[in-house]
C-alpha cells in the first residue's frame, strides 16, 4: 500500500528536479537572448537607425544557437526601446511518466531596454 505513496514522492522529487532545471535553462535562454537583442538594437541605434530588426535578429539567433534541450516556445517582441524575450523548455519525466505526467515545462521571460551606446 505504501509503494504508490513512495513512488509518487520519489516522481515528485526527481520530476520536480528536472522542472528545476528547465526553469533555469529557459531563463538562461531568454537573458541571454534578450541581451544580444539590446546589444545589437543599441549599436544600431547610435548609428541613426532604428534598431528593432537588428535586435529582433540577434535575439532569435542567440536563443536558436543555444541549442536549449527541448525549447518548446520562444517569442521575441521589440517594442519602442524594449526587447522582451519569453521562452519555455520542455523536459520529459523520469518517475512520474508512470502516472502518466510525461513532460514538465520550465518559463522565463526578460526585458531589456535599447540604449545607444
Amino acid at each position: 500500500m505504501m509503494l504508490p505513496v513512495l513512488l509518487v514522492a520519489a516522481g515528485v522529487a526527481v520530476d520536480g528536479a528536472e522542472r528545476a532545471r528547465a526553469t533555469r535553462v529557459a531563463h538562461t535562454v531568454a537573458a541571454e537572448a534578450a541581451r544580444a537583442g539590446c546589444e545589437e538594437g543599441s549599436a544600431a541605434q547610435l548609428v541613426g537607425q532604428d534598431g528593432s530588426g537588428a535586435a529582433r535578429a540577434a535575439a532569435e539567433l542567440s536563443a536558436r544557437a543555444a541549442k536549449a534541450d527541448r525549447l518548446s516556445q520562444l517569442v521575441i517582441t521589440v517594442d519602442g526601446d524594449a526587447v522582451s524575450v519569453v521562452t519555455e523548455v520542455t523536459r520529459p519525466t523520469r518517475l512520474l511518466a508512470l502516472i502518466g505526467l510525461t513532460e514538465v515545462h520550465g518559463q522565463a521571460s526578460e526585458v531589456c531596454t535599447l540604449v545607444a551606446r
